[in-house]
């Protein structure tokens, strides 16, 4: 899949070796998290807050991979898609530690 052929392309070292791969999760699926053998030490999300539907389900895959030492990582550019449901929801479960603002964001990355 996509997800298959990034690796294969962005990491081709790590993709020959078996250090990085690529595995099915449907959000909020506890079979699936399982299958990744959480926890993990870091877990990292680029776009991933799209729609509002998909919040909570997206929330309690982040619960199920991680544990108290976990680091979450998530960007996304806000596009007036109740991403503050979205920030007000994680607060919840997670610690957020720190919100990066838009104009801290070189032009190259916005």
């Amino acid at each position: 899949g996509l997800c298959k052929s990034n690796l294969e392309m962005n990491v081709p070292e790590m993709w020959a070796s078996g250090t990085a791969a690529a595995r099915p999760l449907a959000w909020g699926s506890a079979e699936d998290a399982a299958a990744l053998s959480p926890p993990f030490d870091t877990l990292v999300g680029s776009d991933v807050v799209y729609r509002e539907a998909l919040f909570r389900p997206l929330i309690k895959s982040l619960e199920m991979l991680s544990d108290a030492h976990t680091t979450v990582v998530l960007a996304f550019k806000p596009r007036g898609l109740n991403e503050e449901k979205f920030l007000h929801l994680i607060r919840r479960k997670f610690q957020v530690v720190r919100e990066v603002d838009a104009s801290e964001i070189p032009a190259a990355f916005a």
